[in-house]
């Protein structure tokens, strides 16, 4: 049973890579959740879990004030 579900996850990652990719204009966490849940289902959970983490600018702040203090 194990190789079974290995397979069909080798197959949905495979069936993912060779997909055409999405346009620029669509919004990928969008995409993922409404069609790539129906197509791949396993990638889904992980790249919703990725795309939805919310991006920071934090590093790069720290290091523009510490430039700034001369630090």
């Amino acid at each position: 049973m194990a190789h079974q579900l290995e397979a069909n996850d080798n197959i949905e990652v495979s069936d993912y890579l060779f997909s055409p990719p999405i346009s620029r204009e669509d919004d990928p966490l969008k995409w993922w959740k409404e069609k790539g849940s129906i197509l791949y289902t396993h990638l889904c959970k992980i790249a919703t879990k990725f795309l939805s983490i919310p991006a920071t600018e934090a590093a790069s702040q720290q290091v523009e004030f510490s430039q700034e203090l001369g630090t």
